[in-house]
């Protein structure tokens, strides 16, 4: 009887194994924790403000640093450089032609227009790719070669310049700020 009891409570517990397996196969493995998201804050070193996205529009512009997701990145690394990617509205941060004073604008993140969104930081000149939290870089587009510049601090207008060569010039240096 006791044989019997327990060869049961082996074959029952054998079975329950089975069927769990079974189980975890017909519906895929058990979910894992997604990475958590880093946030950045692109914060323009002479005016203080930051680079947003103006609403969902396709404008961008520094304005007051804070919680505002508008005023909030991602970095996802493409070819040899990264989208800066708007958390509010998913769309990357692109350029509009290749002359001094063109516009920056948002578009929908396409990787087939490689080079107008993607982006590089770098401590110095020639630019470098580099990966530069909380440090002074110049943020300069693949395409363009040009760096997010905003030229009177008392305006909120974003547009390419020609990269300083040298820190003594702060209207193109950014501190890229990771956002707890």
């Amino acid at each position: 009887m006791r044989r019997t009891r327990r060869f049961t409570s082996v074959v029952a517990c054998l079975l329950a194994l089975l069927v769990s397996a079974a189980l975890v196969t017909a519906r895929g493995a058990p979910a894992t924790a997604a990475t958590p998201l880093t946030m950045y804050q692109l914060v323009n070193v002479r005016s203080l403000s930051c680079l947003q996205q103006n609403g969902v529009s396709d404008a961008v512009y520094a304005g007051t640093c804070g919680a505002n997701h508008s005023a909030m990145w991602t970095k996802t690394w493409k070819g040899s450089g990264f989208w800066l990617v708007n958390v509010h509205s998913g769309q990357c941060v692109s350029v509009a032609g290749s002359a001094v004073g063109s516009p920056i604008h948002m578009t929908l993140c396409n990787p087939s227009l490689p080079l107008d969104q993607q982006w590089n930081a770098s401590t110095g000149l020639p630019p470098q790719k580099g990966d530069f939290i909380n440090t002074l870089v110049w943020m300069w587009n693949a395409d363009s070669k040009l760096c997010l510049w905003q030229g009177n601090p008392s305006a909120s207008a974003v547009v390419q310049s020609t990269c300083a060569s040298s820190t003594d010039e702060p209207r193109d240096l950014w501190v890229l700020n990771e956002v707890p």
